[in-house]
């Protein structure tokens, strides 16, 4: 007799804890017992499936029997007691085939790991008395929803933007929540609704932290040689080998001619395709130029020249102690630690192909012509180049590896810098974050600017056209409409035309206004809501933030 599967519920338990129903399916007649043991730090305890806690003698569900080809048992998990940053408790779960009563397990069907560790929840079968499962109970989690502008446009500087938050069960489906958020501009600004937000605008981001370039086996097409023509120069009577420095005791090259972040290439020095990295200006003083590593460099007889190229460069190596390539997908959008890094550069991977024509003689002997093609470059966008990641509680916590850009990054601008990339939409939110979001009813509304007349020339006998006002404070030009009492009913609504300090100028005009009535702008303000109904379908393990582009959303001057 077999026991063939185990169903025992493998999603995240809840913090609260919970009731789950677990369930043997096997031949009729199967016998087995079940053992649960809870680890919390280093402490184990064992399941009493009379009383239903978990304490420290050791006990387990005795010599049961499969009838018409399942059984089941409840099991009682107590609430895990766990904060934000707590590691999660575990939960193994031991199911024995009785052998010596003629049951055993499937044959078993191994499962990894992409580090090459064992799979347990994915195995099938057991080549053993025993198979093993194991669930995890992570603290809840933490769901914000915020704004943000990516490229920090000047419209924004000084605004407030407000957070709506969740406390979410790990692994759990939350139903639709309805949240809302406001974006205040600064007091000098003002802005007008771009459009209606959607799910595409929504985004989220991971700092990617760069190193050095990755040169092996690195083809022209991922390279790229700045406009304007590389420094090159010779000199003479170099080091016979290397410290970090060498001196250039010939001034054919100035300080002027090498800048820092400069490849270094030449004979003896091979800059771009070094397997550790480039050879790196990192220093110039006069005729001394400083490099990032040690080299050993040919006498002057066979040394003569030495190039000094601004290059950019289209892949990375990651700094690993604070991004994990399995966190990146192809397309995310890159912002950069400095204005500096390529405008609209994303995580993309390079192929380049020829297309060429050949003639294929038929049976016949008669000759077509037949298309075919030639692949030049295959780059992928991300590459472990074989590194085993670090799994931890059965995810991977860390995985090394390579980045390619649709854009060469200078040196001087990425080398060893930590940089923001951003996942837009459903698809690579998911990607990044585990979270599986829906979003309904989204919009953006903007409040209407109300403030007094204070001009003692509105006097409600006199029409005005231009007139001061308590405040100009998200009020636009040529945009924002006015709207009152008092207003001139025989043309259409007035538009301000021109503003100067606080006086404001309306077209049309003539309007017989009162000192210290209230008006109302509409069309642009300062202040902004943004409200839907959100619904997380297998919640991540850890807290997330997600934020509305505000640069797709605002036009903020």
């Amino acid at each position: 007799m077999e026991i063939k599967n185990f169903n025992y519920g493998s999603n995240y338990l809840s913090n609260d804890g919970e009731s789950r129903s677990v369930q043997i399916l096997g031949d009729n007649g199967a016998i087995f017992s079940l053992e649960v043991q809870r680890t919390v730090g280093s402490t184990i305890t064992f399941y009493d499936f009379s009383t239903q806690t978990f304490g420290s003698e050791r006990k387990r569900l005795k010599n049961r029997k499969c009838v018409n080809g399942e059984a089941s048992a409840i099991i009682q998990f107590p609430a895990g007691g766990l904060s934000s940053g707590n590691n999660p408790n575990k939960y193994d779960l031991y199911l024995y085939a009785h052998n010596e009563l003629d049951t055993f397990h499937v044959p078993y069907v191994d499962a990894r790991f992409p580090d090459d560790s064992v799979d347990i929840n994915n195995t099938i079968g057991s080549s053993s008395s025993v198979l093993q499962r194991v669930i995890y109970q992570y603290p809840n989690s933490v769901l914000q929803i915020s704004a943000l502008t990516p490229s920090s446009a000047s419209g924004f500087s000084g605004a407030t933007i407000t957070t709506a938050s969740f406390d979410l069960q790990s692994g759990s489906n939350t139903g639709l929540i309805p949240f809302s958020f406001s974006v205040t501009l600064g007091s000098t600004k003002k802005g007008v609704i771009l459009k209606q937000p959607g799910l595409g605008d929504l985004t989220t981001f991971t700092t990617l932290g760069i190193t050095e370039p990755y040169f092996r086996n690195y083809p022209s097409a991922l390279i790229d040689v700045p406009a304007e023509n590389p420094t090159e120069g010779a000199i003479t009577n170099l080091p016979l080998s290397g410290s970090t420095t060498f001196t250039m005791t010939e001034e054919v090259i100035t300080s002027s001619g090498v800048s820092t972040e400069s490849t270094v290439t030449g004979v003896g020095i091979d800059g771009i395709n070094d397997l550790d990295g480039p050879v790196v200006v990192t220093g110039v003083s006069g005729t001394t130029v400083t490099v990032n590593k040690a080299l050993t460099i040919p006498a002057s007889g066979s040394n003569t020249v030495i190039n000094f190229q601004s290059l950019k460069y289209r892949r990375w190596q990651i700094n690993t102690s604070n991004t994990s390539l399995h966190a990146l997908v192809p397309g995310l959008n890159m912002y950069g630690a400095t204005a500096d890094f390529t405008a609209n550069a994303t995580i993309q991977g390079i192929l380049n192909e020829t297309e060429l024509t050949r003639e294929v003689v038929q049976q016949d002997g008669s000759i077509e012509e037949e298309d075919y093609t030639i692949t030049n470059v295959n780059i992928p966008a991300l590459e472990t180049l074989g590194k085993k990641p670090t799994i931890e509680y059965g995810l991977i916590s860390n995985q090394d590896g390579i980045v390619t850009f649709s854009a060469g990054q200078q040196l001087t601008n990425v080398r060893n810098t930590n940089n923001k990339c951003y996942a837009y939409g459903k698809t690579n939110i998911k990607s990044l974050t585990g979270i599986d979001i829906t979003m309904t009813d989204l919009k953006i509304e903007l409040a209407d600017v109300t403030t007094t007349v204070n001009d003692s020339d509105a006097n409600g006998t006199d029409a005005l056209t231009s007139f001061d006002i308590t405040s100009t404070s998200g009020i636009l030009d040529d945009v924002s409409t006015v709207h009152g009492v008092n207003l001139n009913s025989g043309v259409a609504t007035p538009v301000v035309t021109n503003i100067s300090s606080n006086t404001i100028t309306l077209t049309p005009g003539s309007h017989v206004l009162q000192n210290g009535q209230s008006l109302t702008f509409k069309g642009a303000g300062r202040v902004f809501t943004i409200s839907g109904n959100v619904q997380i379908t297998n919640n991540a393990v850890r807290s997330t933030v997600l934020y509305f582009d505000l640069d797709r959303l605002i036009t903020a001057s």
